[in-house]
């Protein structure tokens, strides 16, 4: 991090607060799985409406924009991933 953008960049951080991140991780990986599970329900439900969809007649351009919505959550999701799990590996690096 380039001290210039934070006053506290070269301060270290203490034990104490280290500590208290620490205890939330049972709670932080809780709400992970949990939102893992809505992610996948988002995702059939995406499924299903597609192939209710074309059960019931839709037209062949609402499901191509239907599925231009579930690809770009998609990609939110997995770049949303990505940019938390690289978070979590510069705070480990911390201490």
């Amino acid at each position: 991090m380039d001290s210039q953008l934070s006053p506290i960049a070269n301060s270290s951080v203490s034990s104490a607060v280290i500590d208290q991140l620490a205890r939330t991780k049972g709670w932080t990986r809780f709400m992970s799985v949990l939102l893992w599970i809505g992610a996948a329900f988002l995702i059939f439900g995406g499924i299903a409406m597609i192939a209710f969809g074309g059960i019931l007649g839709m037209e062949s351009g609402e499901n191509s924009k239907m599925l231009a919505g579930m690809g770009m959550g998609l990609l939110m999701g997995i770049r949303l991933h990505r940019a938390f799990a690289d978070l979590c590996l510069s705070r480990s690096q911390v201490g």
